[in-house]
């Protein structure tokens, strides 16, 4: 069994002492005695989950995805010519509150400015709401395909879609740069679990229909994400 997770910082543990021991992705693939691939970045954004998910994850070769999304303010985009070790270390992100001592200097000062640039003038709330809304159709669609289950987490308590947990209202226990504590990562772990013991099961079902399966599960999606909002 093989678990995909997604996601910023939270799904990377930040702040934990030993993060690849005691974050939540650890935690609920011990429960299922499942692998666990998790592509959790510090300080991404929701389209690079996306991306990645497109990049690294074959639904074929998964049994369900674990996606928390971000607050949809960030972003991120490509800087060519740098040497960079790796392609996504290439995406250079996008944050409202991010300051020039957290940039590389090789971005200083033009891509500084760009910044400043974009969220003043550009970026607005609606136009977040509305990326949110497509990463989220789109990774739905993505893994229905095949089949796979999903369980979907937001750190944006706003947020007008269907999420399954929404994790700013679960009062967690958090760290000082407020993540989760180790509590905080067993906490949404059980959470993560109870709803994945049953969509599990229901996909297991689902895969017994074969065609007729997947597009019930297809339809579910699209009921779901109907929002007026968007």
């Amino acid at each position: 069994m093989r678990l995909y997770f997604s996601g910023c910082s939270w799904t990377y543990g930040q702040e934990l002492e030993d993060r690849e021991k005691s974050r939540f992705s650890t935690l609920v693939g011990e429960h299922f005695k499942a692998e666990v691939i998790n592509t959790g970045k510090k300080g991404s954004s929701i389209q690079r989950m996306l991306r990645v998910t497109y990049e690294l994850c074959n639904p074929k070769e998964i049994d369900a995805a674990i996606l928390q999304f971000t607050m949809p303010a960030r972003n991120e985009y490509f800087v060519d010519g740098l040497g960079w070790k790796t392609r996504d270390d290439s995406f250079t992100g996008l944050h409202p509150k991010r300051r020039p001592e957290h940039m590389s200097p090789y971005l200083l000062p033009d891509h500084w400015e760009y910044m400043q640039h974009y969220y003043k003038t550009a970026y607005t709330e609606e136009y977040g709401l509305t990326q949110e809304y497509i990463v989220f159709q789109a990774l739905q669609d993505y893994f229905a395909r095949h089949n796979v289950p999903v369980v979907t987490m937001t750190l944006n308590s706003e947020s007008p879609l269907p999420f399954d947990i929404f994790l700013r209202k679960e009062n967690l226990p958090l760290a000082p740069r407020t993540h989760p504590t180790e509590e905080g990562h067993k906490i949404i772990a059980g959470k993560i679990q109870k709803i994945l013991e049953q969509r599990l099961k229901n996909s297991f079902l689902m895969g017994a229909l074969g065609l007729m399966g997947k597009n019930l599960v297809r339809n579910q999606i699209w009921r779901r994400i109907d929002s007026p909002q968007c």
